[in-house]
């Protein structure tokens, strides 16, 4: 058994998140999100980049724990060249088990969940505008 807290993609996301920062390319349609737990000052804010009904960038900023910036990283990764329904799709087990979050940080996963279902109401919002 490990004595490290965090499993391996834990520590590779943390160390090297490519998706953190904002958009590096311009785009009609840009949706973002902010999701934030008062308690411990834990926030986490979600952009997209939408080229022809597709995430075509997707980005975060996040103040947090190790877990919650690597399953930003992790679910921007996912998300990129999905089409953007996709970002009603959340699997909070399976990233869960792939990044091995305990339990205890469960609240975590769901703030991740709460700025992307945010972030999906916002591309709606701003398509249904244009």
């Amino acid at each position: 058994m490990s004595s490290e807290p965090y499993n391996e993609r834990v520590r590779a996301c943390f160390a090297k998140p490519d998706h953190a920062g904002g958009l590096q390319h311009r785009y009609a349609l840009v949706g973002n999100a902010e999701a934030a737990e008062s308690d411990n000052g834990v926030r986490l804010s979600l952009e997209a980049g939408i080229h022809e009904g597709i995430i075509a960038e997707m980005r975060f900023r996040a103040w947090a724990c190790p877990y919650l910036i690597a399953a930003a990283e992790t679910l921007c990764a996912d998300k990129e060249n999905q089409p953007v329904a996709s970002l009603q799709e959340f699997d909070q087990n399976e990233l869960m088990r792939r990044l091995s979050v305990p339990v205890a940080k469960t609240g975590r996963i769901l703030l991740l969940e709460d700025a992307l279902l945010s972030l999906a109401a916002a591309l709606q919002a701003n398509e249904e505008q244009d």
